[in-house]
């Protein structure tokens, strides 16, 4: 099993802040550790498709050395759920509202800070914020994806 692609899905609502940052990041820091093995998609679950990320979402990535600018938003549809090995939402309405359309994916499903070990933690909407507001998000993603790739290398790579 070790060879096989694991597929993370990284679920926001709109698929143009929080969810395409989290999933350029956590692709990153895998790639950093891992080598392949990993491939991180986002989607929301009211997204329209071919959104670009919001203007600060890139900017604040941006800071960070990541690059946001070839993004589109996506809606989540069956298949991404169906090919997914775990899906990770920012809040918990995001993780409920996944499971009423997919109770399927129960398994397989957590908002980042359940999958963590702290179901608290959500990661809160800077839609309408200011610049500062996204780079708040992005750092509160940065830690907390640093703990998810932490996971995620002892779950599907011992």
């Amino acid at each position: 099993m070790k060879n096989l692609v694991k597929r993370i899905l990284l679920v926001c609502t709109g698929n143009t802040c929080r969810s395409p940052m989290a999933g350029t990041i956590l692709q990153q820091r895998l790639n950093e550790r891992a080598r392949g093995g990993f491939k991180v998609n986002s989607a929301g679950l009211g997204a329209f498709e071919g959104d670009k990320a919001s203007r600060f979402a890139r900017i604040a990535l941006k800071e960070s050395g990541l690059d946001l600018n070839n993004h589109r938003s996506s809606r989540i549809t069956p298949d991404l759920v169906a090919q997914a090995d775990l899906i990770l939402t920012m809040t918990g309405n995001h993780c409920r509202s996944l499971l009423e359309q997919y109770p399927q994916a129960r398994v397989k499903t957590f908002t980042i800070g359940e999958y963590i070990g702290d179901s608290r933690i959500e990661v809160p909407d800077p839609v309408g914020g200011d610049l500062d507001a996204y780079r708040h998000c992005r750092q509160q993603l940065e830690d907390l994806l640093e703990q998810v790739s932490m996971r995620l290398l002892e779950q599907f790579h011992d």
